[in-house]
């Protein structure tokens, strides 16, 4: 989907890559194992659940009551 964005971002060192698509949501992709093993090095958490994975979180449907800064809390939420 962002292909070259994706292997530049990979070049510098990202192992999972967040892009904030607007209204539609996220687009999440993480790198092969071998670049996942890094961080389980200081996580011990299993990486195989995040191995090589593309997702598309969509938005949801929410009543707007104040929208000031809602980038910041679009990244909290996540």
């Amino acid at each position: 989907m962002y292909c070259q964005g994706l292997r530049m971002l990979y070049y510098f060192g990202a192992k999972v890559v967040v892009i904030k698509c607007g209204i539609k949501g996220y687009y999440i992709k993480t790198q092969l194992k071998e670049a996942l093993m890094e961080m389980h090095k200081y996580t011990g958490k299993d990486i195989e659940n995040w191995m090589d994975r593309e997702l598309i979180i969509e938005t949801s449907d929410v009543k707007n009551i104040k929208s000031t800064c809602a980038g910041g809390s679009s990244i909290a939420g996540f």
